[in-house]
């Protein structure tokens, strides 16, 4: 759903997107609709962080299973996020967006919350993000 949801936007943009689902993950016991919504922004915030990019604009997203838990990685080579910044992006309001309103990641953080999951970034400046869900199986 995400794909098709994003692909005209990916292809105006040039954007190489991959979506890998390991066998064994074939199957995520989840709020369908909760977790495509904390997706969808993570996507948004992907497609926004390539907008300085000309070329080699990537996205992935992988999905496996770990014995405990499933793990969803949302992986991009855009713009990243400061160090600086990484302790606040998880406060609602607080964005790095001149049109962000700081809303999706505060709202993503309480959807895994909510379904006993973890969300954690890693990221630096100039190298990309990678953003991952990890929820109980």
């Amino acid at each position: 759903k995400l794909q098709v949801l994003f692909q005209k936007q990916m292809n105006d943009e040039k954007i190489d997107f991959q979506f890998k689902v390991l066998p064994e993950a074939e199957s995520l016991f989840v709020d369908q609709y909760q977790i495509e919504q904390v997706l969808i922004n993570l996507m948004k915030n992907s497609i926004e962080s390539l907008d300085k990019q000309s070329v080699n604009k990537k996205i992935e997203i992988s999905v496996s299973n770990q014995a405990e838990f499933n793990r969803i990685e949302i992986i991009d080579n855009g713009s990243g996020i400061s160090h600086d910044k990484m302790d606040k992006i998880f406060l609602p309001f607080y964005t790095t967006k001149e049109t962000g309103n700081g809303i999706g990641l505060a709202l993503s953080k309480q959807i895994l919350n909510l379904h006993n999951g973890n969300i954690s970034i890693e990221s630096e400046i100039n190298n990309g993000t990678k953003v991952i869900l990890e929820i109980p199986g």
